[in-house]
């Protein structure tokens, strides 16, 4: 059987650890604010963005991967023995579906295949997996080829907007309507035709909305056997509505619940925390989060907040990341922020890996950058240890994960700070990347 690799781009919104499960190279495009940019889903996630557009009060542009990185990274996979299918977001919405057409034919390889989705968000998702499936069923990339297009035109999507406000700000909604349509309530639902993003309708509240999509889905001669995948950004009242119609209708257990929360509990209960009564699990990766797991229970709190400690202040600092308090946790600890740090001591653009390659390779300066993550990751910790007294603390995330050297730093910096220094248990998590995926597992146990 032939050795094929499934190429994408950041759109396919896609769990990460789906995405590793099926061996899918995903290729990010840029996320520009200004003069700052940055890669979509490694250096900044959606909710980021979010805040950030709140924050600065733009829209941000992006940008397409380039033709030489989609040459890069074919060529890398062709010297492995690969044949590559790269299926790509609408080439009406980006120019990546014609930079890897460029890179093809700057390469002039047969065991090449470029398709246009003519689709985004999850339906590109859909389709990336349904081509792992007919990879894994021994198709070849011209037979995958061929499936795929016959199946474009059959992904439907309906696209719920909570707000006008953003359609408004980039120009695609004049001020006023947007006005008055806010007054009213109006909820856009928005379809992928042609390629193309188009309004399919417009009902007032978001119950309609969802009613509207329900209605959609039943008169859509829908093939149960296909992927149905469900997609939420602030709005709840659609997401968890549909998300009850389809445990109802699949008679299947459905559960919600964020990432770190999910995450943390898989490391309780079979990871490295397994037997710990208490345990308090932080990411540290594009943002820095947190969950407290008691009894092999996720505690969500009040609000489902609990254990959400990106906003945790742990030093004066005046930078205030997306939205975020000055000082906050995740401005001085996430990954992109130690980019950005490192960026303005060195004066040129540097990455979190190229940091901690500096790092490792004993750069004074970025030492003692790294020092100060850790110190102020250590704060965060001693404050969690004096309010929720955990048995077991488990360090996860990317930062974390490919530098572990950091858990003997972080660890004694931390019993500098706590009243009693013997019951501090800091441990690595032991899962890695599948921790969500078994973790939400464990939700309908």
């Amino acid at each position: 059987m032939e050795k094929i690799k499934i190429i994408t781009d950041s759109t396919l919104d896609l769990p990460a650890d789906l995405i590793k499960e099926k061996g899918i190279e995903v290729l990010p495009l840029l996320i520009n604010f200004g003069e700052e940019s940055y890669l979509d889903g490694v250096e900044i996630n959606i909710h980021q963005m979010l805040e950030r557009i709140e924050k600065d009060n733009i829209l941000p542009t992006t940008a397409q991967v380039t033709p030489n990185r989609f040459e890069e990274v074919f060529k890398k996979y062709l010297d492995e023995g690969y044949k590559i299918v790269a299926l790509l977001l609408s080439s009406e919405m980006s120019g990546t579906y014609q930079s890897a057409c460029i890179a093809k034919n700057m390469l002039e390889s047969d065991d090449i295949v470029v398709i246009d989705s003519k689709n985004v968000t999850s339906g590109l998702g859909v389709l990336a997996l349904k081509a792992c499936e007919f990879r894994d069923n021994g198709d070849s990339i011209i037979e995958i080829e061929e499936k795929i297009k016959v199946l474009i035109p059959k992904v439907r999507s309906s696209l719920g907007f909570e707000s006008l406000e953003n359609l408004v700000k980039g120009g695609r909604l004049s001020k006023t309507a947007g006005t008055i349509g806010s007054v009213l309530g109006l909820r856009l639902i928005l379809e992928v035709k042609d390629g193309k993003m188009a309004v399919k309708d417009k009902v007032r509240g978001s119950k309609k909305a969802l009613k509207k999509i329900i209605s959609d889905f039943e008169n859509g001669n829908v093939d149960m056997e296909s992927p149905i995948v469900l997609l939420e950004i602030l709005n709840q009242e659609i997401y968890l509505g549909l998300k009850k119609y389809f445990e109802e209708k699949t008679s299947l257990k459905t559960e919600v619940n964020n990432d770190a929360n999910v995450a943390g509990l898989a490391e309780a209960m079979i990871g490295s925390a397994k037997g710990a009564e208490s345990v308090f699990y932080i990411t540290v990766s594009t943002g820095v989060g947190g969950a407290l797991i008691i009894d092999n229970k996720i505690i969500n709190g009040a609000n489902s907040f609990a254990g959400e400690i990106c906003n945790l202040i742990i030093n004066e600092d005046k930078y205030s990341h997306s939205g975020l308090v000055q000082g906050g946790l995740e401005g001085q600890c996430s990954g992109p922020n130690i980019s950005r740090q490192a960026t303005d001591l060195l004066g040129k653009h540097i990455d979190t890996p190229e940091v901690f390659e500096l790092y490792k390779n004993n750069d004074n300066s970025i030492k003692s950058l790294i020092n100060g993550v850790c110190e102020n990751l250590s704060i965060g910790i001693s404050n969690i240890i004096s309010v929720v007294d955990p048995e077991v603390i488990v360090l996860g995330g990317s930062v974390i994960l490919y530098n572990k050297e950091l858990l003997e730093v972080i660890t004694k910096k931390v019993k500098e700070k706590v009243i009693n220094k013997d019951a501090v248990d800091i441990r690595i998590a032991e899962i890695g990347d599948d921790a969500g995926l078994r973790g939400a597992g464990f939700l309908i146990i």
